[in-house]
């Protein structure tokens, strides 16, 4: 049935003209409660909370849909159990609906707090991850369309985000290298220069960042202790599977620079990498297909460790 060009035009004026969905933040003493419990599993790495964490943040959204902080920590929360799904003692297929909800509640995150580009990158990502579910490639090219304009808003925070999503891809699609040039943008971006890609040693530069503002997120955190040791094993990780094994062992060596390094709770799992890349090359390469579990080394991307790299306290 042909639906009438004026009808056409009356839902596009009626849908432009609707309200903005403005955030509020109720009760926040119950949000403080439910708040210090996220972080401190999350740092914990309690993985076997998210169903209750879950809980207690929906407990809030459904009390107030316009609860911005409760969708965003919501997002979070889905992104945490689907990434790290090797980690579940019963994975079932309706774990692919945590990528739907994930991709929901950062929806309603950007709605409502559209400033922040962490939030529309990670919405991105979950575009991603859900059209890949469903082979929807019409999604699939939007949620990428949308990652570069996330990454173009914030290319230290999202630029990571960026190339962490495209290491999944096998190495010879042409934007698995995407990926690995989004990685070099961020470290470009942090230090405020082009860096030699065959000679980088970060340490010079340690003094010389400031990191206020948009480059706050390129040093360890309260939010993610070892962010910088977690962004470098990521990294080699994908010039490993790229094949770049010179380039990548000189890559996991920033990690070690870090004053924070010997407290990071995976630094075994990084000079492990480094003695065995040249083997990884090919373990790297292998297709991971949930839920099998893969009895093989994988990229930080398929690990248990995918969001524990960062954000795991020591």
């Amino acid at each position: 049935m042909l639906v009438p060009k004026f009808l056409v035009g009356c839902a596009t004026f009626a849908q432009w003209a609707a309200p903005d969905k403005e955030p509020e933040f109720p009760d926040p003493a119950a949000f403080g409660q439910v708040e210090a419990e996220f972080w401190n599993s999350f740092h914990k790495g309690n993985y076997d909370k998210i169903p209750e964490l879950i809980d207690r943040y929906q407990e809030l959204y459904v009390k107030n849909p316009y609860h911005a902080k409760a969708a965003v920590r919501l997002g979070f929360l889905h992104v945490w159990r689907l990434t790290e799904w090797q980690r579940a003692q019963d994975f079932k297929p309706g774990f692919i609906d945590h990528a739907t909800l994930c991709r929901t509640y950062f929806h309603e995150a950007t709605e409502m707090i559209p400033d922040d580009a962490r939030y529309y990158g990670f919405y991105a990502a979950c575009e991603m991850a859900e059209a890949d579910i469903h082979k929807n490639e019409r999604n699939l090219r939007k949620g990428y369309f949308d990652m570069l304009e996330a990454v173009k808003d914030w290319p230290q925070f999202n630029g990571f985000t960026a190339g962490f999503v495209l290491s999944k891809l096998p190495h010879t699609h042409e934007r698995y290298d995407e990926g690995v040039d989004f990685q070099w943008t961020v470290i470009d971006e942090c230090v405020g220069e082009k860096v030699d890609r065959q000679k980088l040693d970060y340490r010079k530069y340690f003094s010389q960042i400031d990191l206020s503002g948009v480059n706050r997120v390129c040093d360890n955190s309260a939010i993610a202790p070892h962010n910088f040791e977690g962004f470098f094993l990521n990294m080699g990780d994908m010039l490993v599977k790229q094949g770049r094994v010179k380039q990548a062992k000189m890559v996991y060596r920033q990690a070690t620079y870090h004053k924070d390094y010997p407290k990071w709770p995976f630094k075994k799992v990084l000079e492990k990498r480094i003695e065995d890349a040249e083997k990884n090359v090919s373990f790297f390469r292998k297709e991971v297909q949930p839920p099998k579990k893969p009895d093989w080394p994988v990229i930080m991307f398929h690990s248990e460790f995918a969001c524990g790299a960062c954000h795991r306290a020591s």
